[in-house]
């Protein structure tokens, strides 16, 4: 649980079943921005050399 959850009913989501499969992980603001601007630079670099 991400402690997100204000009660709003979301319909989209109806029947769908929760999963063990994965785990979401929460972050900050700015580090989600640092990690996905360092994947981003990774990937930029591989397209260059390709």
């Amino acid at each position: 649980d991400l402690g997100l959850d204000d009660g709003s009913f979301w319909p989209v989501l109806e029947g769908i079943p929760a999963t063990e499969m994965f785990n979401v992980i929460p972050l900050a603001p700015g580090h989600a921005y640092g990690m996905f601007m360092e994947r981003f630079n990774e990937l930029s670099e591989l397209r260059k050399c390709a």
